[in-house]
């Protein structure tokens, strides 16, 4: 069945005439006669009865515009759908979140975003990074922010979001805070990473290849193996429990100073030989066309890193 079926049938019926119905659809009343004639042929029934000069709908025509009539209901409904979506001004945004990164610095993007955008619903997904980046190639998600992440696929690309130390995280008593000193280059106070290692330390597991491998780096550089009081999958709840005494950790600069979710803030030091930094990015299939509210929302995110005086770089 087609759209013009129902719109000819329903013209007919309104008219109760071939020849008014042929004049409102811009076209001639032979044409319409045979199309009409070509359509019962087709569907099987009669749609139409002659009563004196008028055209009156059969049984089967009166079904026949009634579901005719929702089905070019659904068609406009439709059509606006897309029209709106072209627009972008409605759509639904796709974005997975490496566990590594955690989602806390989205209730900094989430309220403009929806200001700018109040009709785009945004879908999180929270996943450990090879599996984002699958899911992402595959199409199943439109961004993903990762921290520190070399691309596997070649379809990706990503966008930068922030850059930042890896710092040492620690509670605010420790007794090397009193050897901190100022160093150029650095952030923050600069200790000597080897003056922990009687320390115990909170861990990354292995399941996050980026950020273990620069903790890894600096304690190789400062000639220890550190001893490892736990290890958690999650870089906040290590910090939270820096914080509170439990051993030393080595985090992004990024969670460091994520200090409204911690019961204690955490003392934050520079170290090692030269800074080691770690980056925040959005990561994108190259091939796709991005819409413009995928792109204000990476915009958004980036906005709210340089706007926040605690990821300054110096």
């Amino acid at each position: 069945m087609f759209f013009r079926d129902v719109e000819y049938v329903t013209a007919i019926s309104r008219c109760q005439s071939i020849t008014k119905a042929a004049e409102q659809l811009y076209i001639t009343q032979p044409t319409l006669s045979i199309y009409l004639k070509k359509m019962e042929q087709r569907l099987g029934v009669q749609l139409f009865e002659r009563v004196g000069k008028r055209l009156v709908l059969t049984y089967a025509g009166r079904c026949f515009v009634e579901e005719g009539t929702k089905i070019l209901e659904m068609r406009d409904c439709l059509e606006k759908r897309l029209k709106n979506i072209a627009q972008n001004d409605s759509g639904e945004l796709k974005v997975g979140i490496s566990t590594l990164c955690g989602t806390s610095f989205l209730s900094a993007v989430l309220p403009k975003f929806s200001q700018i955008h109040p009709n785009i619903a945004v879908v999180l997904r929270e996943e450990e990074t090879p599996r984002l980046e699958a899911e992402l190639a595959a199409g199943d998600l439109d961004l993903a922010i990762f921290i520190d992440w070399a691309a596997t696929a070649p379809a990706l690309s990503a966008v930068p979001i922030w850059t930042g130390e890896v710092v040492l995280c620690a509670w605010d008593t420790h007794p090397l805070i009193k050897d901190a000193v100022s160093r150029e280059g650095f952030k923050y106070p600069w200790i000597d990473i080897s003056e922990c290692r009687d320390n115990p330390f909170l861990m990354i597991t292995p399941d996050h290849p980026s950020a273990l491998g620069s903790c890894n780096m600096i304690f190789q550089d400062a000639g220890f193996d550190p001893i490892v009081r736990l290890s958690l999958r999650n870089i906040g709840s290590a910090v939270s429990l820096a914080a509170q005494g439990y051993g030393l950790c080595l985090a992004p600069e990024l969670h460091a100073n994520l200090k409204a979710n911690y019961a204690r803030d955490p003392f934050i030091f520079s170290t090692g030989r030269r800074p080691l930094y770690s980056n925040l990015a959005f990561a994108y299939r190259t091939e796709a066309r991005q819409a413009g509210y995928s792109r204000n929302f990476v915009s958004i995110v980036q906005e709210a890193y340089q706007s926040d005086p605690a990821y300054a770089l110096p």
